[in-house]
């Protein structure tokens, strides 16, 4: 949901924040790991046998998502992820972001 401003501008949290946390590359000077290796997020944390894979592109076309606000994709999200019974979720496709053309996916 955007912050709305008293003079009614809306600016998406993003344009306050950079970075992993945005969706963003870790920066080059990086040292540490995130959290976890993806070997142990892979073996241990996540393996795929306990993953439920979520196509992005699905849920936008199957929702109607094409125009809809922030609100509307984001409660159709949670409807999704609420009807999920994995605690492992992978989310794939073209139609994962808020910023995406969606007249490409």
């Amino acid at each position: 949901m955007p912050q709305v401003f008293a003079d009614h501008t809306e600016w998406p949290f993003t344009a306050f924040l950079k970075g992993p946390v945005a969706g963003g590359d870790w920066p080059a000077e990086q040292v540490s790991p995130p959290a976890v290796s993806k070997r142990w997020f892979e073996s241990v944390a996540c393996p795929p046998g306990r993953r439920r894979i979520i196509n992005a592109d699905d849920v936008f076309f199957h929702f109607e998502l094409e125009n809809a606000d922030a609100e509307t994709i984001i409660a159709r999200w949670a409807e999704v992820l609420l009807e999920v019974p994995e605690n492992c979720v992978e989310v794939t496709g073209v139609c994962v972001g808020f910023l995406v053309d969606h007249s490409t996916c």
